[in-house]
Order: structure tokens, then sequence, then C-alpha cells
């Protein structure tokens, strides 16, 4: 029974070999074969393009050029497969390279921004308890100009009024007082 099913194996395995050997291929499998195998060989000196540079001076395996610097290779073929326009691939590299670059940008600003704000954090912690410490200080200067023009006024009172004799003295100064405080 195993003998059996290793010869279905082989039967198998040979009639995919002869599907894939037998079967056609696709258009586009035919075209890129025909297109490598000619890549693949270089022009004969029949073709009129390889005639004409011979004739100006042009030696298979030498750069183009005055000096033979330049191209050796022939310029790689580039065929298009999709269905976009021809300069569609063109402008979607140039806006995902876009994009990329703003997202990088962006993330770039918000790092920092964050060092930023952690800064202007400190600062503004710094510039707040200084502030705090000012108020508190103008608070206590404020009263002290306070007590101290009261005692000055209760001074000036007490020395004008020591210096009041009469009824009619001591009623002009209040008025005069009552004049100068409002």
């Amino acid at each position: 029974m195993v003998k059996r099913e290793k010869e279905a194996l082989k039967k198998e395995a040979l009639r995919k070999e002869k599907n894939a050997q037998n079967r056609q291929k696709s258009y586009k499998e035919q075209e890129r074969e025909s297109r490598e195998a000619a890549l693949q060989s270089s022009l004969s000196s029949q073709n009129k393009g390889f005639a004409l540079l011979q004739k100006m001076g042009y030696k298979a395996g030498q750069g183009l050029g005055k000096q033979g610097a330049g191209r050796v290779e022939p310029v790689p073929l580039n065929i298009k497969t999709d269905r976009g326009g021809i300069g569609m691939e063109e402008l979607k590299k140039r806006k995902a390279d876009e994009e990329l670059q703003n997202y990088r940008r962006k993330a770039q600003m918000k790092q920092q921004g964050e060092k930023k704000s952690i800064e202007d954090f400190r600062y503004d912690d710094i510039k707040s308890s200084s502030c705090e410490v000012c108020r508190h200080i103008l608070a206590n200067t404020s009263k002290v100009f306070l007590s101290m023009e009261t005692l000055i006024r209760g001074y000036v009172l007490y020395s004008e009024f020591n210096c009041i004799t009469s009824q009619a003295d001591l009623q002009s100064h209040l008025m005069c007082h009552m004049l100068h405080l409002t």
C-alpha cells in the first residue's frame, strides 16, 4: 500500500511538471522574457545607431565623452505597469516626502514645546514665588507707612493742640484739619 502511494505521488509530481512546461505563458511574462533577453545582448555593428556612434569615435566598453568618463552602461529602462499618468508616481513620492517632513517638523516642535513648557513652568514657579514675596513686602511696608502717617498726624495734632489756648482756636483748628483730610 505504501508503494502505491509513492507511485501516485510521483505520477502527480510528473503531471504538475509537464503542465508547467506545456502551459502557455501570459503576454506579460513573454514580454518580460523577451525584454530581458534583448537587454542581455549588446548591439551589433549592423545597428544604425551603433554604427553612427562608431563613426564619431565610440568604442564598445568605453564611457561616453572626450575623456571617456561618462556612462558606460545604457540608461536603464523604467517601464510603467500601473494605469496612472506619466507624472503621477513622482507626484505621489513628492507628497509622501512632504507629509513625512511635516510629521517630523511637528514632532520636533512638540518636543521643543514640551521642553519649553518645563522651562516656563520653572520660570513661572520662580516668578510667582518672587511675586508673592514682593507682595508680602509691599503689604508690610504699606502698613508701616500707614502707621507712621497716623503717628505723624497724631503728633502734629498733639503739638498743635498744646498751642491752642481758647475754644475758638480749637474749633478753627479742627475745621482746618477736616478740610485738609478731605
